[in-house]
């Protein structure tokens, strides 16, 4: 009774951002198609060009992915990276350039840890291609790009959205042309146990948003956050800027600080000096000015998109841990949503989302319609639904050791099950120019 009853009012309230993060559907004929799936640069390109680079993210710009998506951590003198993880040693030259500079973390793990580094240190690294057991990736961009800032990568998506779009002529595109910033919040747990309490990676991200002026105008200026509840395309914007994260309470935490800072939340107006909260008329989507809804910049907090690995999602009280927290999304591994995966994220072959990927084919018995039932996953999405949270799955890969072979001969015919089928709401995607021809199609 108590889990349903959160569950009921959760579903009941509107979302806290005017841009909501799941889209909304057509309510007549007059309005058109469903709004595309969301399709999201899993770390940038990272099939085509090395992960977190500034070249990846521009290419999945270009590609058409609506969001780019950063795994933040923080450097020894605060400032924040993108970087696969808190271990640099994973995708970057740091043991050749820094040898001796390895060392354990309070669990015993050896390692590279970006907290060790100043970001002039960092900045003398280069990155690789992560995933290098499969054929189909190239290394020869390897050792060529450095390690990003959050600096540069808001300065890149502001160059892309007020230049570089409308001189090619996409102010017409789907969701109004402007994607954004989908930062996932990495290891904020074990950053502050293993940098001493010194370092806190969501009080550094709300230091870098503040003092960014062009992040300010993307992401909380009243005229880039103003969305239409419209349900067809060309009126729809995707919130402009996403936090994710695995850990609940960093979520928790960083939405009460948005909410009590009054840089983010539009009380300074907005570009043409009018003070509105997101809709152009001074009022809330609905013209309440009562309650926490119609309140001055409540509508400029960005969506709260909490993670879950296969142990996660599986388990009795996610849903009630769920309901619990003001989230706008979820975000799935797929292994949670078809049957295809084993409880630990993995198929026979040894499918995964790890740099790895283990040998075999489709073994030439593929079929989009299957014999399994994805009853786990439909619990999920039902589940999803009823708390009105978008769910956005991760990871999409080109290569077949990604994909749940026992159905599927390609990655195309999986991202067409889980859009059509399971009806997820968006798709983290290494081949952005794939995962965005397919929701592009559609489902008829």
């Amino acid at each position: 009774g108590r889990r349903r009853r959160r569950r009921r009012r959760r579903a009941d309230r509107r979302p806290v951002n005017h841009c909501p993060l799941k889209p909304p559907k057509p309510r007549s004929s007059d309005d058109g198609p469903p709004i595309p799936p969301l399709v999201i640069g899993h770390r940038g390109a990272s099939y085509n060009v090395p992960e977190h680079t500034l070249a990846g993210y521009r290419l999945a710009l270009e590609l058409g992915a609506d969001y780019v998506e950063p795994d933040l951590v923080p450097t020894s003198d605060g400032r924040l990276v993108a970087v696969h993880s808190v271990d640099l040693n994973v995708t970057t030259d740091v043991s050749r350039v820094f040898p001796d500079r390895w060392r354990y973390d309070a669990g015993g793990t050896a390692g590279y840890y970006v907290t060790d580094f100043t970001l002039d240190e960092v900045r003398h690294l280069r990155v690789r291609q992560r995933v290098e057991d499969t054929p189909a990736r190239s290394s020869h961009m390897d050792w060529v790009f450095k390690v990003p800032t959050f600096e540069e990568i808001v300065e890149l998506l502001h160059e892309w959205n007020e230049n570089v779009r409308p001189y090619i002529g996409m102010s017409k595109m789907k969701r109004g042309g402007r994607p954004g910033l989908y930062a996932e919040l990495k290891s904020p747990a074990w950053i502050a146990t293993n940098a001493n309490g010194t370092l806190d990676v969501a009080d550094l991200l709300l230091e870098e948003l503040a003092a960014n002026e062009k992040a300010l105008k993307m992401f909380f200026n009243a005229t880039h956050a103003e969305c239409e509840d419209a349900g067809y395309e060309e009126r729809y914007r995707v919130p402009p800027l996403v936090v994710q994260c695995f850990e609940k309470g960093t979520l928790s935490y960083l939405r009460e600080k948005f909410r009590a800072n009054s840089t983010f939340n539009g009380e300074g107006g907005d570009s043409d000096g009018n003070n509105n909260n997101g809709n152009g008329n001074g009022n809330n989507d609905d013209g309440n000015k009562d309650g926490e809804e119609g309140r001055q910049g409540v509508s400029m907090i960005p969506p709260m998109v909490l993670l879950a690995g296969v142990k996660s999602c599986h388990d009795p009280d996610f849903w009630f841990d769920v309901g619990e927290m003001e989230l706008e999304g979820v975000g799935p591994d797929k292994a949670c949503l078809l049957d295809g995966y084993k409880k630990d994220g993995r198929q026979d072959g040894g499918a995964d989302d790890g740099g790895g990927g283990g040998g075999g084919g489709s073994g030439g018995t593929a079929n989009i319609l299957g014999k399994k039932e994805d009853k786990a996953g439909r619990d999920f999405m039902t589940e999803a639904t009823e708390h009105g949270l978008a769910v956005h799955a991760w990871t999409e890969r080109l290569e077949v050791e990604f994909v749940d072979r026992d159905r599927f001969a390609t990655a195309e015919q999986e991202l067409v099950h889980l859009f059509c089928r399971m009806g997820i709401d968006g798709i983290f995607a290494e081949n952005v120019d794939l995962a965005v021809r397919v929701a592009r199609a559609g489902c008829g």
